[in-house]
């Protein structure tokens, strides 16, 4: 079942969507609260919140594996920093190169 919830959460992580992932948390521990001998879970659950957060680390944790499985890149090196300092360094009309280079780094 948490295979199914993060495989769920990554996909609609992918496209835009307004929509956050807690309903589908929610719904994930809602099943678990009503099933738990169906997931042999042998301690007694004490409230939803604790369930919640549990599981959503799960999940979160779940992602990054099917990611990290799938070898998507999960450390994004965004542009800008070394773009700025680039800007710095060269001595010309620093308003046009900064927004042409920046522009090119948007497109890109």
């Amino acid at each position: 079942m948490k295979s199914i919830t993060i495989a769920i959460l990554l996909s609609s992580r992918s496209a835009p969507s307004t929509m956050t992932s807690q309903p589908y948390l929610i719904s994930f521990c809602l099943q678990v609260l009503m099933f738990p001998l169906l997931y042999s879970y042998s301690i007694i659950i004490r409230s939803f919140q604790d369930v919640y957060e549990q599981h959503k680390d799960l999940i979160l944790l779940g992602e990054r594996v099917v990611l990290a499985t799938l070898a998507f890149d999960l450390n994004v090196n965004h542009p800008y920093k070394p773009l700025v300092e680039a800007i710095k360094k060269f001595k010309v009309d620093h308003n046009a190169l900064a927004q042409v280079a920046w522009n090119f780094v948007n497109d890109g």
